[in-house]
């Protein structure tokens, strides 16, 4: 977009104007305005009216309308169409793999969609091309539901490692634990997961059933591991003391 052929109309924009941006975009032989008119209309959550100008923006093939793949996919994925959100989302992808954004919004499409393999292969992308935010928990979770335990409990490892008081992430990597045999770490994941949301019903499920599988099978320190994992088995974090008993809104899901 060249900002400095409409700057009055990227000052709207940017100042979050949107309905005087939307009257002062009524050029429809301009595609840059035209882009304006979008946009205005996206941000306002009129997603079908922004659908109807931005298909009208292919006829003009301009170079700086390069983003109207990526707008697409999000008006498709506001109005529940995931399968045209997940198509127009990789289309933009191909041409724009180092987008910060694109990858989180792409990976939560395909994760509704139950795409867990077409998760992996765009988060194997995004690390190749050192993407700033990579959707790691997503990818995890995928991995999870593909059997990759292995693969899942490294990539958990790395996104618990900037930020550890996550309760979703303590309960995935107990999950993960649990499936390979550690049954020791993962209870204590799930008592981490547990004092960082008390309300987590699913993490003491997993603690009691844990409990009452080491009773029943009478398991030494040295249980059988399933599959082994890579060291460290679980993020190193300050020990946790005894329990008493989305830019603008439009882009960002």
């Amino acid at each position: 977009m060249n900002k400095e052929l409409f700057p009055e109309l990227d000052g709207l924009y940017t100042s979050a104007s949107w309905d005087e941006l939307l009257k002062r975009s009524s050029d429809n032989s301009n595609p840059e305005i035209l882009y304006y008119k979008a946009l205005a209309l996206q941000q306002l959550k009129k997603f079908d009216e922004a659908l109807i100008v931005y298909n009208s923006l292919y006829s003009f093939n301009a170079p700086s309308l390069r983003e109207i793949d990526y707008n697409i996919g999000l008006c498709h994925y506001h109005l529940g169409s995931l399968p045209e959100a997940a198509e127009f989302l990789k289309k933009y992808l191909l041409s724009n793999p180092q987008h910060p954004h694109i990858y989180l919004h792409l990976c939560k499409v395909l994760f509704t969609l139950k795409a867990y393999e077409e998760i992996n292969e765009a988060c194997e992308k995004a690390d190749v091309w050192r993407v700033k935010y990579i959707p790691y928990y997503i990818w995890a979770t995928a991995l999870y539901k593909l059997k990759k335990e292995k693969k899942a409990h490294s990539i958990l490892i790395i996104n618990m490692s900037e930020n550890p008081k996550k309760s979703e992430d303590w309960l995935l990597l107990g999950k993960v634990l649990e499936r390979c045999g550690y049954l020791l770490d993962a209870k204590n994941c799930y008592e981490r997961s547990l004092h960082y949301n008390m309300l987590c019903k699913k993490a003491k499920k997993h603690i009691q059933k844990i409990r009452e599988t080491r009773k029943k099978s009478f398991f030494m320190p040295d249980e059988k591991h399933f599959i082994e994992l890579d060291e460290p088995i679980t993020p190193k974090v300050p020990r946790i003391k005894s329990r008493n008993c989305e830019e603008l809104a439009c882009v960002v899901f």
